[in-house]
């Protein structure tokens, strides 16, 4: 069963510059570990000089991270930290760094990781994405304006379409689900197609 949890969007990238070396930031919302080495396969040809491109992610509750040839947990852990402390889920942070050519050691290496991803989360927008399901139904105008004219915060309106009758696609909450197919059967609407999403 899928559940609710927490991400970001409008990410934008940030820059850093730390006793010269350059830290760039990038995050973007993930639904699985292909997607999120696609992203990072897609940050490594934005800048494929860089020294180190460290990450971590949270994706459905399992944690990774990678130090990327900086030493053992001043970079990927930090970051991951951060993701925790923010409770973010399906979230891949990467940290892209140009090297200056004076060494931070430990601790300075692991305050700018964690910076930069704070800077990220900062400057993003932190949503919730709530588990519900997808529903196609076909209706008679009058159940499709019902519908529609309710204004139910837990249901949204994602298609529809009128000929002699309506097709309405909408995307119900789990806490509504069985409300609105009792209703449904109640008033004969026929159920084209459900699917367990997050939206």
């Amino acid at each position: 069963m899928l559940t609710k949890y927490s991400t970001i969007e409008n990410v934008k990238e940030v820059k850093i510059n730390i006793l010269k070396s350059i830290f760039i930031g990038n995050c973007i919302e993930v639904n699985n570990h292909q997607h999120a080495m696609e992203f990072l396969a897609k940050i490594k040809n934005m800048y494929p000089d860089a020294n180190h491109q460290c990450w971590a992610y949270m994706i459905d509750g399992n944690k990774v991270c990678d130090d990327n040839g900086e030493p053992c947990g001043t970079a990927g852990t930090p970051i991951l930290n951060v993701l925790k402390r923010n409770n973010l889920n399906n979230t891949i942070i990467i940290v892209t760094r140009y090297f200056g050519g004076k060494k931070l050691g430990v601790s300075g290496l692991i305050a700018a990781y964690r910076e930069v991803a704070e800077m990220l989360i900062a400057e993003s927008t932190i949503i919730e994405r709530k588990p519900g399901y997808v529903f196609d139904i076909t209706c008679d105008y009058n159940y499709a304006n019902k519908i529609i004219s309710k204004k139910d915060t837990r249901i949204r309106l994602l298609k529809n379409e009128y000929t002699d009758d309506v097709s309405l696609m909408m995307f119900i909450e789990l806490e509504a689900v069985s409300e609105y197919e009792s209703d449904f059967s109640n008033n004969n609407i026929k159920i084209n197609s459900k699917l367990e999403y997050v939206n």
